[in-house]
């Protein structure tokens, strides 16, 4: 999803001929754009000429911010390979990180083999197995998530839809989202507007709508009590029952009728 759209001084010409109303469809056609990279048209052959350059135009800029950010990418991957490389080899080459200890020799002290390429030897390695072992250390060791990279992973695992067409809140926003109300409210109310087919389209940031969603249904809690979901259920197991029953009496007013159809009639 684009995080925005630019707007170029070179359509003014072409957006002031057109109508107040029709210049709001062309901008919402291309803030829709932007949002989910789907087309729309506004029916007036101008607007949808106009759309279709701009169009255009957005896909030509996407292409060229990809190509910088992935030109970004590589180089700062490179300079990262290269940076490690010449650490390696100034581990190699040392030999005197504090964190590695050579083999100890017989009179129990820290000393060098009197042959001069033994002690090279025995340097090197003893420097390059403890720098792999450090390293293959740091690799191992988990990363602690925050609990904003969390909820991002549990949106991309149980709402789908939401992590990618809406704009996710910041570490900060759903910090003040669960404080006021909870971690289990917000949860529930991610997978109410997920499982809203009908609604969820309407919206396009995450943090406004769960604000409005846990007020609106904090508000109900406070005024029907907190079992109101339950006492919901509750009704609807007896309107299920009710409609069962007047299905049944139903039925036998058929079978009533029936019956009465088949029984011969008095003669007058």
């Amino acid at each position: 999803m684009r995080q925005g759209v630019v707007i170029y001084n070179d359509w003014a010409p072409l957006l002031k001929r057109l109508p107040d109303a029709l210049r709001g469809k062309v901008f919402t056609a291309v803030l829709d754009y932007s949002e989910t990279g789907v087309r729309t048209e506004t029916g007036d052959p101008a607007a949808d000429m106009l759309l279709a350059v701009m169009y255009q135009r957005m896909e030509s800029d996407l292409r060229k911010y990809e190509e910088k950010a992935q030109s970004i990418s590589d180089a700062r991957r490179e300079a990262g390979v290269k940076g490690a490389e010449k650490r390696w080899q100034k581990m190699a080459n040392d030999g005197k990180n504090s964190k590695c200890h050579l083999p100890m020799a017989n009179d129990g002290k820290n000393s060098y083999n009197t042959n001069s390429n033994t002690n090279t030897n025995i340097r090197e390695k003893s420097t390059l197995t403890c720098a792999k072992k450090e390293s293959a250390a740091i690799a191992a060791t988990p990363v602690p998530k925050t609990r904003h990279d969390r909820f991002l992973q549990w949106l991309a695992d149980n709402c789908p839809y939401i992590a990618g067409h809406y704009k996710l809140p910041s570490a900060e926003l759903l910090d003040k989202l669960i404080a006021k109300y909870g971690a289990e409210q917000v949860a529930e109310q991610c997978l109410n507007i997920e499982n809203r087919t009908d609604l969820r389209k309407r919206y396009t940031n995450l943090y406004q709508t769960l604000n409005n969603w846990c007020k609106r249904e904090t508000e109900l809690n406070q005024k029907y009590g907190k079992d109101r979901k339950y006492n919901q259920e509750g009704r609807a197991e007896r309107a299920e029952g009710v409609a069962q029953l007047l299905q049944r009496l139903a039925d036998e007013d058929d079978q009533r009728a029936a019956s009465a159809s088949l029984q011969p009639h008095s003669v007058a």
